[in-house]
């Protein structure tokens, strides 16, 4: 092997937490109707470039590393997606999965009802979205408001930037002003709880944290230093629609989705990283379950394309063997 030209990160940050019911009541109607999600963004860090798609996955050709001669785009992926499969007690397999087929899909946008596993297609439309905040913002906010304990005055609220302010934290005293609706009471995008009380306030110095950060550190360096250059979060659900991919049985599973990158001067320039945290929010366990990433590769020439697994670093990448 001689060259590795890219690499691309991914965990998966906790298990399924699954209801403890084994059938669906009858009185728990599933709507079925959201529509396909559509939102997408362009993210331009570092030497990568990529389209993520808040369907479950990078979008076709979108992802390239930018710092070869003559501004050439050099392809490393054609398409990335997540895969969550297993089997119901009866030994039937449930699968959801994305793929680049336009005219099939099984992810909706938006999180689960906790008790109910359900979901309607105004709701997915209000979380058609995803939601970004770069280390500049995060950075000013930690700072100013620092300052402001500092010299013991009351933090100026105004001041906070647009991508901490609207952060889809649980509790956001900001968020129904900007969308127009409430956020539900249950888990959402994660975030640094300064007053440890669960809800998310930047007014009391919470801030959009990367899940893989250390929420330990207190000095204001060494917290800056872990701060994604930027970073998007969005929540999709495969209970919202029938499952046009894989078949129409959905496993009732909801999925929060980050993708963070970091400027740096080595091997991190060119990478990206995507996290992903699962709740099983189903009336039937899943049996032999397992959680994957689907890679089409496309690094350079389509022949010699291989992936990789570290499973100590929890890392993926992708290489040719010339």
């Amino acid at each position: 092997m001689k060259s590795i030209f890219g690499i691309f990160c991914f965990t998966v940050l906790s298990g399924f937490l699954s209801p403890a019911f084994a059938t669906i009541p009858e009185e728990i109607k599933w709507s079925l109707n959201c529509t396909r999600p559509t939102a997408e963004y362009d993210v331009k860090v570092n030497n990568v470039r990529l389209t993520i798609r808040n369907a479950g996955g990078i979008k076709t050709n979108s992802y390239y590393f930018s710092n070869f001669p003559q501004n050439i785009k050099v392809p490393a992926i054609e398409n990335i997606g997540l895969w969550i499969g297993g089997k119901d007690r009866s030994g039937n397999i449930k699968l959801s999965a994305f793929t680049n087929e336009a005219y099939a899909f099984d992810y909706s946008s938006g999180p689960l009802h906790p008790d109910f596993g359900n979901t309607s297609n105004e709701e997915c439309q209000k979380w058609n979205k995803i939601f970004t905040v770069n280390k500049q913002e995060i950075s000013q906010h930690i700072t100013n408001f620092r300052a402001a304990e500092e010299k013991q005055i009351p933090y100026d609220c105004s001041t906070i930037p647009d991508g901490v302010k609207f952060w889809p934290g649980v509790g956001n005293p900001f968020w129904e002003k900007k969308y127009g609706w409430d956020l539900p009471d249950q888990p959402l995008a994660f975030f640094f709880d300064a007053d440890h009380n669960g809800f998310y306030n930047p007014c009391l110095g919470d801030y959009p944290m990367n899940p893989e950060s250390n929420c330990g550190l207190f000095d204001l360096n060494d917290i800056l230093n872990q701060i994604p250059a930027e970073m998007s979060f969005y929540i999709i659900n495969d209970a919202g629609s029938y499952h046009t991919l894989t078949g129409p049985a959905n496993i009732g599973m909801e999925i929060h989705v980050y993708t963070f990158l970091f400027n740096s001067n080595d091997e991190i320039n060119n990478m990206s990283f995507m996290s992903y945290k699962t709740y099983h929010r189903g009336f039937e366990d899943l049996h032999e379950s397992f959680i994957g990433i689907y890679v089409n590769p496309a690094l350079g020439c389509p022949y010699d394309n291989y992936i990789g697994y570290d499973k100590n670093r929890r890392m993926g990448f992708i290489y040719n063997n010339q």
